[in-house]
């Protein structure tokens, strides 16, 4: 019967295709202010400390090829020859989501209180519209957060962690509402 069982175990493993590696980008922030340009991004397996993975920086992003697993993100803020932040990102989970086509952004911000809300594609494609975030339960133009930043492919909100509602522009249709966005994380939602 163990026989069997392990028979079945390394059979499945057998199985499995190899491991792809996923592009993970990392964004520093400092509060809503955006300060990549001005950070040194060190990754490295979780729980370790001995080795960082060779990262591609540029001036508005660092980007490193890593397999799915757990990883830890030194992120250290410079301005004018002096160190203004230093934040460590712990146990960051990065898995081939089929959503994601591969690509994965974390944002590390160097002050407290501070969440991170990526808005992609539904269909994997470019993302058409434009989106923003209001308090939960308020539509209010005055009330409006901070505006996002853009690339092709998704909308980053980095805003004090707490509760949002989601609102595509210029129609002002509520997307998702009641969005927790938690200090330290950053997390994803799509448009339909």
């Amino acid at each position: 019967m163990l026989e069997g069982v392990l028979l079945a175990a390394v059979l499945a493993q057998q199985a499995q295709p190899e491991a792809q590696t996923i592009r993970l980008e990392v964004r520093v922030y400092a509060g809503a202010e955006d300060v990549t340009p001005r950070a040194r991004v060190q990754i490295y397996p979780s729980g370790t400390r001995t080795a960082p993975l060779p990262t591609m920086s540029r001036a508005e992003r660092h980007v490193v090829d890593v397999p799915p697993g757990l990883y830890d993100a030194q992120a250290i803020v410079e301005q004018d020859g002096r160190v203004t932040g230093i934040r460590w990102a712990e146990r960051l989970i990065v898995m081939a989501y089929p959503d994601e086509a591969g690509d994965h952004l974390e944002v590390i911000n160097v002050r407290n209180g501070f969440g991170a809300l990526q808005v992609r594609a539904a269909h994997g494609g470019p993302l058409q519209g434009e989106a923003a975030l209001f308090p939960s339960g308020s539509r209010e133009p005055s009330r409006r957060v901070a505006a996002a930043s853009r690339t092709v492919a998704w909308l980053l909100f980095v805003v004090p962690a707490g509760r949002y509602d989601l609102v595509t522009m210029p129609d002002s249709r509520v997307h998702a509402s009641d969005i927790e966005i938690p200090p330290d994380r950053t997390r994803l939602k799509f448009l339909q």
